[in-house]
């Protein structure tokens, strides 16, 4: 035999593995991935909330890996579901720090939030929370220099909402604050009657009145007698409607103002009561969320969401956000190491279908959640300023 008979059978050999080692990388670069979880609760009483999460996140993934990827690679989404329960979010914590997620979209819930924090920030993974608003979520950060964010208001920011507005549309005039005694209205009253002392603007009447009556004719009599300019009421949107018909019968015109049980349907019908040409709804006002759909920086992932058959609904936005401020962090940083990408989160403004985002020192972001509304005849508006007197 030759001594070049064996280079054919080299050739072939030599282009086999070539080959081989082809599809090899080309497989392994196709499965290049970079993993970011999402924790929520899947079956339960909040489980259209968690699906709203997970439709956001996914989307705005799919969107990312539909312009070439992130870092060289694809997106992919982990998630798991820690039924709402501290422990139970520990444990599905874990198992996320075990399948390398860079990043955590999560938890849903409150105290899930808060336990599954000291996980990740012990093994380097950020996280940010679509909706927890328990204050301690970001006041007590497992690392004071970063790792926990939220893109959800503190369970504060309806108060202070209503403060702001109350002293501006008080200017200087009488305040009446009233409840229905449950927890709610408490929740509602207490921290706005403490919030007005400490800024020495005593309520001229602090009362409690049982919730279901027909009528309040007593109460109603001790706010008319008070003066008040502003009334403030703690209670169902029922029973404001009923006090609203109430006073007014005494001939006194206040401005109204209650939490986000006051936007429901069916208040501008019951303070009506079959008086359709009355035209003096508009001194009622409300705390309530604003609704991310109505935003001008909203429109394009609305848009696209509804090219797809899919709600922008509820938390979709939210979820939506996060995984873009995650990614646009992870662009900048250049990589996913946990401290770039803390350096990245607490200095930057990310623009989002929420609008332009910046997190403050404790991790939440510097965006209003909360607006006042009005009614205009049986239809609620967002307000930006007190109406003029």
């Amino acid at each position: 035999m030759r001594t070049c008979d064996f280079l054919p059978r080299l050739k072939r050999f030599f282009s086999g593995a070539l080959a081989c080692a082809f599809v090899s990388v080309s497989a392994s670069l196709a499965r290049a991935e970079i993993h970011i979880g999402v924790a929520v609760q899947k079956a339960g009483s909040f489980s259209s909330l968690s699906e709203q999460i997970i439709t956001g996140a996914r989307f705005a993934a799919d969107e990312i890996n539909a312009s070439g990827g992130l870092l060289g690679e694809s997106v992919a989404i982990d998630v798991v579901d820690d039924g709402c329960d501290g422990e139970t979010a520990k444990n599905v914590a874990n198992q996320l720090v075990g399948k390398g997620v860079v990043a955590v979209i999560g938890h849903l819930c409150d105290r899930a939030s808060i336990e599954a924090a000291g996980v990740y920030a012990t093994n380097g993974i950020v996280q940010i929370s679509p909706s927890a608003e328990n204050p301690a979520f970001t006041e007590n950060r497992p690392l004071p220099g970063g790792g926990t964010y939220r893109l959800a208001p503190r369970n504060t920011a309806q108060n202070e909402r209503l403060l702001d507005f109350i002293r501006q549309a008080a200017n200087g005039g009488k305040i009446a604050i009233v409840d229905d005694g449950s927890v709610y209205g408490k929740s509602l009253t207490e921290p706005l009657i403490s919030g007005l002392k400490a800024a020495d603007l005593n309520p001229v009447l602090t009362a409690s009145f049982e919730s279901g009556e027909e009528r309040y004719r007593s109460l109603s009599g001790r706010i008319v007698d008070s003066g008040a300019r502003v009334v403030v009421i703690g209670a169902t949107h029922r029973d404001i409607a009923v006090l609203v018909r109430d006073i007014d019968r005494l001939s006194l015109k206040p401005t109204i103002v209650g939490g986000d049980a006051m936007v429901h349907p069916e208040f501008p019908v019951l303070v009506l009561d079959g008086n359709t040409a009355r035209t003096d709804l508009d001194r009622l006002y409300a705390a309530f969320p604003i609704d991310p759909r109505t935003l001008p920086s909203a429109r394009d992932a609305r848009a696209a969401l509804a090219e797809k058959g899919l709600s922008a609904a509820g938390l979709t936005l939210r979820g939506h956000a996060a995984m873009t401020i995650l990614a646009d962090a992870l662009k900048k940083a250049g990589k996913a190491d946990f401290a770039a990408l803390n350096q990245v989160l607490s200095t930057t403004t990310f623009t989002t279908a929420l609008g332009a985002v910046a997190f403050d020192a404790k991790g939440d972001a510097t965006i209003p959640f909360y607006a006042m509304h009005k009614w205009q005849g049986e239809t609620i508006v967002p307000i930006n300023k007190v109406a003029p007197w």
